[in-house]
């Protein structure tokens, strides 16, 4: 068994409460209205009696972090979460107003509750157990609530500009398990150009949605070659918007897609482009049409060596917790662990209540026992790695 010091100081309701009180806050990005949920973190922080820094990031969009120091100068442990949801879609589809935050049958309701503010009340929860516990910290513990992670990682690639943890558990709906990798990300544009012409007379035009229906055929497939790589992670490819046409009696002489491409670990982002590439030359052969492929993101997959102290004292913790090793896991999207990882060459595992199938969705929910194991998780790993 781990050391419960911190555990025994722990008010696992206080976790709830928060993140409900954070779904609350209509944190939407894009646009980027974080403002409303780092006031919920700055105002619980400030009720508790723990300083912290709001970093300016952009206009009035700001991180939330704050440090208890250690006493030795060893190593330093971060939790982190995003502040900011997706938007809710088509409003019709929730039975309740997906910001009422309510708690119903067990589970609390509402867009970001799995994704990821249940992750940020069990964080929350952990600082404050900390604090009263009066537990001797040989390391620093740093807290981070950060913004933009939905859209561009804005607020942790400014975080590590002046910050390098040695260790960090990023908040994500992991189903509690201990993530150490994940994807990486490419997306890409391509633009078939064909020839515009009157409807009633096709043969005088090219048809560039013609055209791009067999480039989908052929992404299709590549798609299914990628899956069919096995692994407990592989991965995948899809077409995600479209566009194309002037008018409803033009031939088309362009069609858009945009497509997105997540890199398991050991792939790379030229293999990647070059497979794209190939199948939309096949797909094309000996039409009259050409595709521009323009790759306007790319981020590198990101991994944590099992053996690595961070990782250890994560999966003890939950077992733990649970009474299971559920064995390490690698998470399906990207997220602020890329930047940890990259930018600052951060131990980084990824960890939280919820599950990745009920983000992004209607009706979006997290289980409240979740919410407080993973308060408890998160405090078994503090006292493993930062404590005296």
């Amino acid at each position: 068994m781990l050391d419960g010091r911190v555990l025994r100081s722990l008010h696992t309701r206080r976790a709830v409460e928060l993140t409900k009180s954070l779904v609350r806050a209509q944190s939407i990005n894009p646009p980027g209205n974080e403002k409303l949920a780092s006031d919920v973190v700055s105002s619980f922080l400030d009720e508790i009696g723990i300083n912290y820094v709001e970093q300016s990031v952009s206009g009035d969009r700001h991180n939330v972090v704050a440090t208890l120091k250690g006493n030795r100068g060893s190593r330093s442990l971060l939790l982190t979460g995003h502040l900011d949801v997706v938007p809710p879609g088509d409003e019709r589809l929730w039975v309740k107003d997906p910001f009422s935050g309510e708690e119903v049958d067990g589970q609390i309701y509402g867009r970001g509750s799995t994704d990821a503010k249940g992750c940020l009340g069990a964080m929350l929860c952990t600082v404050e157990a900390v604090v009263e516990s009066g537990v001797e910290l040989s390391g620093d513990l740093i807290f981070a609530a950060v913004v933009g992670e939905e859209t561009d990682g804005l607020g942790i690639k400014h975080l590590v500009k002046g910050l390098r943890p040695d260790m960090a558990v990023v908040g994500e709906p992991t189903q509690l398990r201990v993530g150490n990798a994940h994807k990486g990300i490419m997306r890409f544009r391509i633009k078939v150009s064909g020839k515009a012409a009157h409807a009633s007379l096709p043969d005088q035009g090219v048809n560039a949605i013609s055209g791009m229906a067999k480039v989908i055929l052929g992404l299709d497939d590549l798609a299914a070659e990628l899956r069919s790589r096995g692994g407990a992670s592989p991965p995948t490819l899809v077409v995600s918007t479209i566009t194309g046409g002037i008018k409803d009696n033009v031939v088309p002489p362009n069609c858009t897609i945009t497509v997105d491409r997540r890199l398991a670990v050991g792939e790379d982002s030229k293999g990647a482009e070059h497979e794209v590439n190939e199948a939309i030359r096949a797909a094309l052969g000996s039409t009259p049409m050409n595709a521009d492929v323009a790759p306007y993101l790319s981020a590198a997959p990101a991994q944590t060596s099992p053996d690595e102290l961070i990782v250890r004292c994560a999966r003890d913790a939950v077992r733990d917790v649970s009474g299971k090793d559920m064995g390490l896991y690698s998470f399906e999207a990207y997220c602020d662990m890329g930047p940890l990882v990259d930018l600052a060459g951060t131990k980084t595992i990824i960890l939280g209540p919820g599950s990745l199938v009920g983000s992004h969705v209607a009706n979006e929910v997290v289980s409240i026992e979740e919410v407080e194991d993973a308060a408890k998780i998160y405090s078994l790993i503090v006292t493993c790695s930062v404590c005296a």
